[in-house]
C-alpha cells in the first residue's frame, strides 16, 4: 500500500550528496526533510531558525490522520508565521528542538517578560548538567511531597503495594517470631 506513494527520486543515485530547496509545489518525504541543506552563510539568523524546524520532523502544526504530509514550503510558512507573529509563543513551543545559537535571534525582543521566561528556560534545558539537576530536583521533590502526605513509604504500604518485592527484601530478615508475630496481628487487625 505505502510503495504506491513512494518518490521515484528516492531510487536513483545521486551524484552529489547535497540536496537543494524544494520548489514551492513539490512535496519532501518526511524521512528526507533532515536532508534538506542549505549553506548556512547565505542565509540570515531568522531564514536559519526557519529552514532548520521546517526541515525537521517537529510538529509544526496538526493535521488529521490521513491527511498528506506538510511540503517544505507549508512548513516554512508556517514556522515564520508562528516567529513573526507570536515570537513568545514560538519560543514556548520550539524551543527546546533549536539550536544554542538561534537563541542570539530572540535577544531583540529583550524587555518583554514572556520571552525572556522563555529564552531562560530554553537556555536551561539546553544545558545537558542544567536538565539533569532539574529532573533529579522534580523528582527529589515529588518524593518529599509524598512522604509529608502520609504513610506511602510506611513498611504496611510497601509491603501492600508489592508484596513479593517486600518479602525478597525485608522478609528474608526476619526471625521466624517476627513473622509470626507480624502475620497472626494483622489477621486479628483484618477482620
Amino acid at each position: 500500500m505505502w510503495g504506491e506513494f513512494e518518490d521515484e527520486r528516492r531510487d536513483q543515485p545521486t551524484s552529489t550528496t547535497r540536496k537543494t530547496l524544494p520548489k514551492s509545489d513539490e512535496a519532501l518525504p518526511s524521512e528526507d526533510l533532515n536532508q534538506v541543506d542549505v549553506p548556512d552563510e547565505s542565509l540570515s539568523l531568522k531564514d536559519r531558525i526557519i529552514h532548520h524546524l521546517a526541515a525537521s520532523k517537529v510538529v509544526l502544526k496538526s493535521q488529521q490522520r490521513y491527511e498528506p504530509d506538510f511540503t517544505y514550503e507549508e512548513r516554512r510558512n508556517i514556522a515564520e508565521t508562528m516567529l513573526d507573529e507570536k515570537p513568545g509563543q514560538f519560543l514556548y513551543r520550539f524551543g527546546k528542538f533549536l539550536q544554542r545559537e538561534h537563541l542570539t535571534y530572540f535577544l531583540k525582543y529583550e524587555g518583554n517578560p514572556e520571552i525572556d521566561h522563555y529564552l531562560t528556560e530554553t537556555m536551561k534545558n539546553l544545558n545537558k548538567h542544567t536538565s539533569k539537576i532539574t529532573v533529579k530536583n522534580r523528582r527529589y521533590g515529588a518524593m518529599q511531597r509524598l512522604r509529608k502526605s502520609g504513610d506511602y513509604f510506611s513498611e504496611k504500604e510497601m509491603e501492600r503495594r508489592n508484596p513479593l518485592l517486600y518479602d525478597h527484601l525485608i522478609g528474608k530478615h526476619m526471625t521466624a517470631e517476627e513473622r509470626k508475630e507480624k502475620y497472626t496481628v494483622e489477621k486479628y487487625e483484618a477482620r
